[in-house]
């Protein structure tokens, strides 16, 4: 009778080891043709996108790009400076940057520990002030986009006019 309930443990115990063979053999199973199908359709879309262009093309030749379906406008990709100003304590970095001509992102990064907001100005034009920068110490960080003429500018923080940076808006700047 002991020998007949050995067997029919073991037994037992074989056939949950199968089931649990099974079951992560069948897991590895879909996991590998859901990676299998999804590769798939990701190269038909890239293939589908892409289309090769050999040196002779032209742009007049090239298909026109269309608005994507939902969107207002189609934008163009335009080029913009980023300059960020760090705003400690103490100081203000970067004591210069430099930009491009055209359209230039002021990220304000708030290190000092309260309410910051940084003035732009034109050099040649002290005390004409082309715009602010706010960042409040809840939001830590914020940007303002600026269109500026080749020339130098000054950067500082509102609450201490003495502590200064510069902007060169460089048009050979790269």
């Amino acid at each position: 009778m002991k020998i007949f309930k050995e067997v029919e443990v073991r037994t037992i115990q074989m056939a949950v080891q199968k089931r649990r063979y099974i079951g992560k053999r069948s897991l590895l199973l879909t996991t590998a043709a859901i990676l299998l199908a999804s590769t798939a359709a990701l190269s038909k879309r890239v293939s589908g996108e892409r289309k090769p262009v050999s040196a002779a093309t032209t742009l007049s030749s090239l298909p026109a790009a269309e608005p994507v379906a939902g969107s207002v406008q189609a934008t163009s990709h335009e080029f913009k400076s980023m300059v960020r100003v760090f705003i400690h304590p103490d100081d203000i970095y970067p004591l210069a940057a430099t930009a491009r001509p055209g359209k230039v992102v002021i990220s304000a990064e708030n290190n000092a520990g309260k309410d910051i907001a940084i003035v732009i100005e034109p050099v040649l034009n002290p005390g004409h002030s082309l715009g602010r920068v706010a960042a409040p110490i809840q939001d830590k960080r914020n940007k303002q986009e600026f269109t500026l003429a080749a020339g130098e500018y000054e950067f500082y923080e509102e609450s201490h006019p003495k502590r200064r940076g510069k902007l060169i808006v460089d048009p050979k700047f790269r």
